[in-house]
């Protein structure tokens, strides 16, 4: 029997209905989404795992998995190391998680799994590598983990995609669905919905009937949180959001649809849609929930090319690496006349299935138990993305020169340089988060 503990932060979330997550997500981040996915499935399937959830509210969570309440995650390890866990997973975010939790000695009585939601950076990287009792970091996508893949935490990391449940129900054909653009997400900067808003009107004079959804909130990690003067997003950001979509009186013109956080009732919305959006801008992007539940309800999606959605979109042909692209790349795909929808669904079937994800993660739990080493896909897919090819090289040499820095140092300081030296560059971009100190 293997004991181990999950942790989330749900505190402001606990007024959503996640009792029955077969229906889709209920309306919540795609972090508390995941983890209830695996502590359910786990719960429901492995009868040598036994599971507790450590939450900051009981109310409204699956009935079959064993919850345990408490204040913060400092409490919840505490509590978890009373109860005799083997093994607690948890998502290191420095938001909330300051670093000196982790250099508490009593740690050393559990093994530690972190859930690598985010991009880490090279110093909590060397950090999380020099921590006996830190045993696997679990990235969400495969080109997370190889871009730090000639860092030395590689060697403790692995990947496991977040998962969901997939319905084989028939989805609308995509001749029938109208012009309609879709975007799903939380309504903040970080979330890339302005750079949607201010393509809208380039849209518009190509596709003057095309309709804009706009699915969730400022309020989509936490209900508490206030409003602006629509009851749309954080006040300051509502104005930049609106500002592209506003007439002459001040109203939000009439292509454009805010809906709020909705549950699984957007899947209708999602049936009418021919094109999908997730995170225009992509920062911070390691998974893409919105992706996968856009292309099984049958849309054709396109957000930015990035580390993200190299993973989770099945057609990358769609993806752009510039942003100034996203208007006459929405055009594109408008006047497309079908989707590969039995392709998507087998490719999504095979790779984010609960029924592949959770057995992925037993898998890994197993291994933590029993000391093995994280195990690694030899095959080196999309070698050319990122200069991953590089990455590789770097790697096998410093298993011989190891004070050999990471090609992300490298990059950080020629971005810096750039910058200073007022380099124009508007197309150049660190490739994503880890690389800053």
């Amino acid at each position: 029997m293997i004991k181990c503990g999950f942790y989330i932060e749900n505190d402001g979330l606990k007024s959503v209905d996640c009792t029955d997550l077969r229906k889709g997500n209920p309306g919540i981040g795609g972090v508390e989404y995941a983890t209830l996915l695996v502590a359910e499935w786990l719960s429901l399937t492995k009868d040598d795992i036994s599971l507790t959830l450590y939450v900051r509210s009981s109310q409204n969570l699956p009935p079959s998995i064993h919850v345990n309440v408490c204040s913060d995650v400092m409490e919840a390890l505490v509590k978890s190391v009373n109860n005799g866990d083997e093994i607690f997973v948890l998502r290191f975010e420095p938001l909330y998680l300051q670093r000196h939790l982790l250099d508490n000695s009593f740690l050393h009585k559990l093994k530690i799994v972190l859930w690598a939601h985010n991009f880490y950076s090279r110093r909590y990287l060397s950090y999380f590598d020099s921590l006996s009792f830190v045993k696997a970091i679990v990235n969400v996508g495969r080109e997370q983990l190889d871009a730090y893949r000639d860092h030395h935490a590689f060697y403790k990391s692995t990947f496991i995609y977040n998962g969901l449940y997939v319905s084989d129900e028939p989805v609308r054909e995509f001749g029938e669905r109208a012009d309609e653009v879709t975007y799903v997400g939380g309504l903040y900067p970080a979330k890339g919905v302005h750079y949607l808003t201010q393509a809208w009107p380039e849209v518009l004079s190509e596709f003057p009937d095309a309709k804009l959804n706009i699915i969730g909130s400022g309020k989509l990690y936490s209900r508490d949180f206030n409003l602006g003067t629509f009851g749309i997003a954080e006040s300051s950001f509502e104005k930049q959001l609106l500002e592209p979509l506003l007439d002459e009186n001040g109203d939000i013109i009439p292509s454009v649809r805010f809906w709020g956080v909705l549950g699984p009732e957007k899947k209708q919305i999602l049936q009418n849609t021919k094109v999908g959006i997730p995170n225009p801008g992509g920062i911070g992007e390691t998974f893409g929930y919105t992706a996968v539940e856009m292309q099984l309800e049958g849309c054709l999606v396109t957000t930015i090319k990035n580390c993200g959605y190299m993973d989770t979109v099945y057609d990358r042909n769609m993806l752009y690496t510039d942003i100034k692209d996203l208007s006459s790349k929405i055009v594109s795909l408008l006047k497309h006349n079908g989707n590969d929808m039995s392709q998507v669904r087998e490719y999504v079937k095979c790779n984010f299935s609960m029924a592949v994800v959770g057995e992925k993660w037993y898998e890994l739990l197993q291994d933590v138990h029993t000391g093995k080493p994280m195990r690694h896909d030899p095959v080196l897919v999309n070698r050319n993305f990122q200069l991953k090819w590089l990455r590789e090289i770097n790697r096998k040499m410093k298993l011989l020169f190891p004070f050999l820095p990471t090609v992300a140092f490298y990059q950080y300081y020629c971005y810096r340089l750039r910058e200073k030296l007022c380099f124009p560059f508007y197309k150049t971009r660190l490739p994503v988060d880890y690389d800053k100190y």
